[in-house]
């Protein structure tokens, strides 16, 4: 049976598996056979380190009828449970399965069984004690893997022979319970089997015991019970059945049939392709969050702390913004200019245009540290003609007024201009129009000249201040506008 069982879980990819093995010292007629079982599947495990993955769980159904603690133990470690029980404690712990919200579709659990016998029945999901419905669905979850089971009604003869010799022979009266005795049943075949061996070869005259017993290997007897089959080192090998809940007709039905004497696993009914609770697929080995979710708490932490950095860099824009006004706000445009990272206003507009504070002649000497005689001369250089509507803008005109340029920033119209152009009365458009166009005139006009004086200033200077002066008006660029 355990080469069955390695089977199955080789056909779906199951490799994460918890076993609990039930002792049974309430059942001393049954519990031989589930001790040798689960002592077999552990061997195997031991050989099977590095392609299964098997925690282990042992309880005695005689002290203890709460298996909670014992399934939460597996929901947590793997999503297939192998049950080692009897057929009645096997379906109370489907039921807690069922409780703990094990049976729907996630989790598969295989329960090895001993062969069927009449006085103790099949495994069965009805037992008419009120929880037959919530069994009917606990067991969807359930396959249940068995050896094949003798033919008893064709061995009849035999049970009572067996139960008349323990009588007469040994003083033993077999209850009818105990002549359907799966052990004493097992005996008798290997007793039949070794005399038809003798009976074979009964003229050869130098056969031995190891002789004797190499002519079993690899070799399947047939008989009225089944047929025994022999294999390659003198173990008895039997074929394996695998059966579920057909839910249309309520019956335990066979799916797959391991056959021992090839180690063949194969598909025997439309039963082994039905997952209705998954899918359509089995369970998976294990599941994508994890037996526990820890996958899922991680990969939920990443997300949060996406979620965080997303909000963070929303906030960056809005305190950068906030910044340059305050900033601005304190220093001025000068102290926002120099920022690198500061984000400029740029305007495209022509009435966005807009001079500094002006300047005198008598002033703008004086920081530039000029003579008395350089400034006597300046009314001089300031004569700029200009084709304005034909009309000549000399020195002779409204005295002369330099302004600065302001980094040569373009900025948007104060309120104080914006008042201005608003209150401008409608019947002077036209005439507004016109003055636009001479302003415009006069700026390009004033703007070369303006940059032609600052360089007269510096020549006509005293040859003391000559470098220092000149350094100075090529660093600020001024702009000359003649106000009429």
């Amino acid at each position: 049976m355990p080469g069955a069982l390695l089977a199955i879980l080789d056909r779906f990819g199951w490799r994460t598996v918890t076993t609990i093995c039930d002792s049974m010292n309430q059942y001393p007629g049954l519990n031989a056979f589930f001790a040798l079982a689960c002592a077999n599947l552990r061997l195997i495990q031991s050989r099977q380190l590095t392609k299964y993955n098997f925690y282990n769980s042992d309880f005695d159904s005689k002290l203890t009828s709460n298996y909670t603690p014992f399934l939460k133990r597996a929901k947590t470690q793997s999503r297939v449970i192998v049950l080692m029980t009897h057929p009645k404690i096997m379906r109370d712990m489907m039921l807690t399965a069922h409780t703990l919200g094990m049976t729907k579709g996630e989790y598969v659990f295989l329960a090895g069984m001993i062969t069927m016998v009449p006085t103790r029945g099949r495994v069965a999901w009805k037992f008419d004690d009120g929880r037959d419905e919530m069994a009917f669905e606990a067991f969807k979850s359930l396959i249940i893997y068995v050896n094949e089971d003798p033919n008893w009604d064709d061995i009849a003869e035999w049970i009572e022979d067996i139960a008349d010799v323990a009588e007469t022979r040994f003083n033993t009266t077999y209850t009818e319970d105990q002549k359907y005795n799966e052990y004493a049943l097992s005996a008798y075949e290997a007793l039949f089997a070794s005399a038809q061996i003798f009976r074979e070869n009964i003229n050869v005259s130098d056969l031995d015991g190891r002789r004797y017993a190499r002519l079993f290997w690899n070799r399947t007897f047939q008989f009225r019970s089944r047929n025994l089959t022999i294999g390659p080192y003198g173990m008895r090998i039997d074929d394996v059945l695998f059966s579920r809940l057909n839910a249309s007709s309520g019956a335990l039905e066979e799916a797959w049939r391991y056959y021992a004497g090839t180690k063949v696993l194969r598909e025997t009914s439309s039963m082994a392709m039905d997952w209705p609770l998954s899918g359509g697929m089995p369970p998976l080995d294990r599941p994508a969050c994890g037996y526990n979710g820890q996958f899922c708490d991680t990969l939920s932490s990443f997300s949060s702390v996406g979620t965080i950095v997303g909000v963070l860099a929303g906030l960056v824009v809005p305190i950068i913004i906030l910044a340059r006004y305050c900033l601005k706000k304190r220093h001025g445009d000068d102290g926002v200019e120099g920022l690198w990272w500061a984000l400029n206003d740029l305007s495209d507009s022509e009435d966005d245009l807009e001079t500094d504070e002006a300047l005198t002649i008598a002033e703008l000497a004086d920081q530039l540290k000029l003579s008395q005689a350089t400034v006597d001369t300046i009314p001089n250089n300031l004569t700029t003609t200009a084709n304005n509507s034909g009309r000549t803008v000399s020195q002779s005109d409204e005295p002369a007024v330099i302004h600065r340029e302001h980094s040569a920033k373009r900025r948007r119209p104060t309120e104080s201009t914006s008042k201005r152009r608003s209150h401008t009365p409608s019947s002077s458009s036209s005439s507004s129009d016109e003055d636009r166009q001479s302003s415009a005139l006069q700026a390009e006009t004033t703007r070369t000249t303006g940059q032609e004086t600052a360089q007269d200033l510096v020549t006509m200077e005293d040859p003391t201040h000559k470098a220092a002066d000149h350094s100075t008006a090529t660093a600020i660029t001024t702009e000359t506008t003649v106000l009429t």
